[in-house]
């Protein structure tokens, strides 16, 4: 229990209406496309709710999906980690004092294909432009990947 309430309590410190730093990694056994398969999130928070409950809110990265995609996520959260869940779909977290990796697998999101390609040629050179646009067709027909959420500093 002691180890619980340090995570909230760290977690609603990070909180204080500033994004964590975190990143999406889109799973690949390429060994080619390792690196490659990390998108910043920007705008990444976690609100730990009076039910006990906890709400992640972020931005799938625009580079996967074209447009933008807000989600949030609601469901028990723990020192170890949790389940949570939306319309969107489901995510799965687990919890050490300095990382919270959440396994995410989504029902639903918004793509224009076109779009997510032109964001990657846009801000990535050519090669590395080529494997991204790989990854995002990839994420495009199976939504599925991890999130990395720094905990502390």
């Amino acid at each position: 229990m002691k180890s619980l309430v340090l995570i909230l309590i760290s977690v609603t410190a990070l909180n204080a209406s500033a994004a964590l730093k975190s990143y999406y990694e889109v799973p690949t056994s390429n060994p080619e496309l390792a690196g490659s398969n990390k998108f910043k999130v920007s705008d990444l928070t976690l609100t730990p709710e009076l039910d006990g409950e906890t709400t992640l809110k972020y931005t799938v990265p625009v580079e996967l999906t074209g447009i933008p995609n807000e989600i949030d996520f609601t469901g028990p959260l723990t020192a170890e980690g949790g389940s949570l869940q939306s319309e969107y779909g489901s995510l799965s977290c687990v919890s050490n004092k300095k990382e919270m990796m959440c396994s995410v697998s989504y029902l639903k999101l918004d793509f224009n294909n076109d779009l997510a390609k032109q964001k990657i040629g846009e801000k990535f050179k050519a090669k590395e432009a080529l494997k991204r646009a790989a990854l995002q067709e990839r994420f495009s027909t199976d939504p599925i990947g991890i999130i990395h959420i720094m905990l502390k500093k």
